[in-house]
């Protein structure tokens, strides 16, 4: 998309590398597409990002992803099995889960950083919740976690408000970094040859246990986590937060006044706080 070829070209002009990596997924077939913003310094701590679901490696985190090499980070992004149109995997839950393991483990051999982060929007940050246990053992410092729904369930009341939401001042203003078209979210068929969703089967059942196993039966691990949602978040609601709080009594967790679940990607006051967490680490 012509939005991530101007955001290369800043990249570039500011002096930081961008590199497109393909590698094997190790639980199924298929290769997974990732990309690494920054300098190429081991000393400089690396944030593998994930990102949430019917998305790609960079939709809708431009925004985030400046913020973060501003503030010394390197970044990996890379496109969740099933995602992002220069990935060939499929959605099988099964496997699913593993998709961040296998990130972390390719982004440690290929970069060798000193200082290694996870952070998870929505299903990337279920994601990461569900090996956080594996993910400490392979060294992963911290993890943030925005806008993780305990259930995948929303009326039409609810994606009506979260797409006008889309609207607002605090969004709109990052409009001249995508376009209008780029800017606009795939849902439904709509836009998925751009960011389109590979699946063999009805996958959605199995998508809504993960979420809630998470609530019921929360893996166990040390590692440091901070929950960012938005107190108007249709999907990921109040619920959620009192409910991943109670799971993870040991987290930090932040509420951002007036953020929905499609507006928190794009809010200054979230990418601030998860820089500070993780700046701790």
């Amino acid at each position: 998309m012509n939005a991530y070829k101007t955001f290369f070209a800043s990249l570039r002009k500011a002096g930081f590398h961008v590199d497109r990596h393909v590698y094997k997924r190790s639980s199924q077939s298929g290769k997974v597409c990732g990309y690494f913003f920054g300098e190429k310094s081991s000393s400089r701590p690396l944030i593998v990002f994930a990102h949430g679901y019917g998305n790609d490696a960079f939709y809708p985190y431009v925004q985030i992803f400046e913020k973060f090499l501003e503030n010394n980070f390197n970044v990996f992004t890379f496109d969740l099995d099933g995602h992002g149109v220069n990935s060939s995997t499929f959605l099988d839950i099964k496997n699913f889960s593993s998709s961040v393991v296998d990130a972390v483990e390719f982004a440690k051999k290929e970069f060798k950083p000193e200082k290694i982060f996870g952070v998870g929007h929505s299903l990337g940050g279920a994601i990461f919740l569900n090996n956080a246990s594996d993910l400490s053992q392979l060294g992963v410092l911290a993890l943030v976690c925005i806008s993780v729904p305990s259930t995948v369930e929303i009326g039409w009341r609810g994606i009506i408000f979260e797409g006008l939401s889309l609207f607002s001042t605090n969004v709109l203003i990052h409009l001249p970094k995508y376009g209008l078209v780029d800017f606009l979210p795939a849902f439904g068929r709509i836009r998925r040859k751009i960011m389109p969703i590979r699946a063999r089967d009805d996958y959605m059942p199995s998508l809504k246990r993960l979420f809630e196993d998470l609530i019921h039966a929360a893996p166990q691990s040390n590692t440091p986590i901070k929950f960012i949602y938005g107190d108007a978040d249709r999907l990921a609601s109040k619920r959620c937060y009192e409910g991943f709080s109670r799971v993870f009594p040991g987290a930090e967790k932040y509420m951002v006044k007036g953020a929905t679940h499609m507006t928190l990607p794009y809010n200054s006051e979230m990418i601030d706080e998860s820089i500070a967490f993780l700046k701790k680490y």
